[in-house]
């Protein structure tokens, strides 16, 4: 059925509701029309801002060991100082081992930061890397490059990048770090962010 009603205005008959359809139909606005709410009261809409937002970190501090280490493949934990609270509070992002699962596909921002000094004059890596098969192969995203000019200098190693996530099943992300020495010490702590890494869901 299709027809044509053009109207100014609509209003009830009685009381102060108006019922627009019923259950299952389907408005649809065409291309190029205004719908416009100022000064109009909004109930029943879809909370708007974020609806991730998680920061996890190194509790303690690490000697590398080699030259090649996942970010909080020991010593890990979801920040918890006063003024964090996770979005949500439950039921979002999880790692294991420093490899993290996402709650909802979309599009994540991916924040690392690595604390670290070291004993010979060297360099060092931060990778954020994303698999499509639960770690089977993994693709750098992004990375930051440190180069230690003096002995036990302390550097804060940072890079970001938006991560696309298909498949929660299937897809993660890790943060790497990498130095021509094992040596390295990588800066933890369980009160404040010294080598943390953010992710924040888009879109």
């Amino acid at each position: 059925m299709s027809g044509e009603i053009k109207v100014l205005k609509i209003s009830p008959t009685t009381g102060s509701d108006v019922t627009m359809g019923d259950s299952g139909d389907k408005f649809t606005f065409t291309s190029g029309s205004e719908i416009d709410l100022t000064g109009v009261t909004k109930t029943g809409f879809p909370a708007g801002g974020l609806s991730v937002a998680q920061t996890f970190r190194e509790n303690a501090d690490h000697t590398n060991g080699a030259t090649s280490i996942v970010i909080g493949a020991a010593n890990f934990e979801e920040a918890d100082q006063a003024g964090y609270t996770a979005l949500p509070t439950s039921g979002g992002i999880t790692q294991s081992s420093g490899v993290f699962t996402f709650p909802s596909t979309g599009r994540y921002l991916v924040l690392a930061s690595v604390r670290s000094s070291q004993a010979v004059t060297t360099y060092s890596y931060t990778n954020i890397q994303y698999s499509s098969n639960s770690g089977g192969a993994w693709t750098t995203q992004s990375q930051g490059v440190m180069m230690y000019h003096v002995i036990a200098t302390y550097a804060d190693n940072q890079c970001h990048a938006v991560v696309d996530i298909n498949d929660i099943s299937t897809d993660r992300v890790r943060v790497t770090f990498d130095s021509a020495n094992t040596t390295i010490t990588v800066y933890g702590d369980s009160a404040f962010n010294e080598t943390y890494i953010t992710l924040i869901k888009l879109a």
